[in-house]
């Protein structure tokens, strides 16, 4: 089973007013199928609450934009986005590999390295675009190891995907975050 844990405060954003951008997740090392899943998965959270008032930056159309907006921007593209947009608040997520040496089906020896996990940080940013200001970032953990499978029978043992780890990781922080 895996375990979650969130790293930081959750300080109380307020989802009421405003446009809201949400751009795609990003992760180098996770892959495109978890980042994807992600962002679907952030959406559906985040349409509970914004409603129509939340954009998905794939789907905005008629707006524009820098090419790639990375994670932790500055200033000056926080501006681009609000100028290019119109929108008040940029939601980034951002997927990191911290560990990847086990596998979701483990064939181990009795005595298993206890070093061995799958371990994923997701971090969410929001920006006030207005102020040009971050006014949330929160940081989750979502991990696997040889103490966390289920061990079956002779040294086999079934764990989360990194997709699920991932998934799960952000959840921990929207459900915090957004009530």
């Amino acid at each position: 089973m895996a375990s979650y844990r969130l790293l930081s405060d959750i300080e109380p954003v307020d989802f009421s007013n405003g446009k809201w951008l949400i751009n795609d997740v990003q992760g180098d090392k996770v892959g495109g199928v978890i980042c994807n899943k992600m962002h679907v998965f952030a959406i559906e959270k985040f349409k509970k609450v914004l409603g129509n008032r939340l954009s998905d930056i794939r789907h905005a159309g008629n707006i524009i934009l820098p090419p790639k907006i990375p994670f932790n921007p500055k200033p000056r593209i926080l501006n681009d986005i609000k100028n290019g947009t119109g929108f008040d608040y940029f939601i980034n997520i951002k997927a990191e590999l911290i560990s990847d040496s086990f596998g979701t089906i483990q064939i181990t020896e009795p005595d298993r390295n206890e070093n061995n996990k799958n371990e994923i940080q997701v971090v969410v940013e929001i920006y006030d675009l207005n102020t040009k200001e971050i006014i949330s970032k929160q940081y989750s953990t979502g991990i696997i190891g040889n103490r966390h499978g289920t061990r079956i029978a002779g040294g086999v043992s079934f764990s989360t995907q990194k997709i699920k780890l991932a998934t799960g990781a952000l959840n921990k922080i929207l459900k915090k975050l957004i009530k």
